[in-house]
């Protein structure tokens, strides 16, 4: 009802249903995509997933799942993946360029390329 009465809000309630099936498979679309980079993170970079907690020894990544909800709400939250993946100095940890390309192809891909579909 609100909707109706007020003059501003109907272009916007418009816009929303004449373009829901597009949004809906960009949303879709984005959804496939962080889940294809959870499948990466989780099988190449498991070691290397962190916790926002007090605890440095607990890991966001212990399930394909799991990976997936936590890389789906920090990029959505934070625009990146900085602070969920921990990047190490190169000699403890090996795949650390791997690591660096994840994070910036992740950037290139999900953030820059799906959010502003």
């Amino acid at each position: 009802d609100v909707g109706n009465k007020s003059v501003e809000l109907q272009p916007v309630f418009r816009a929303f249903t004449t373009n829901y099936k597009s949004i809906l498979w960009t949303v879709l679309f984005g959804l496939i995509v962080v889940y294809l980079f959870a499948v990466v993170g989780y099988t190449r970079l498991h070691a290397s997933f962190q916790t926002y907690s007090d605890d440095p020894d607990t890991n966001t990544c212990d399930t394909l799942a799991y990976c997936w909800i936590n890389i789906l709400s920090v990029s959505l939250a934070r625009g990146e993946l900085g602070g969920l993946i921990a990047i190490q100095n190169s000699n403890q940890q090996p795949n650390h360029l791997f690591t660096a390309l994840f994070q910036f192809a992740f950037f290139i891909f999900v953030i820059t390329t799906v959010l502003n579909a």
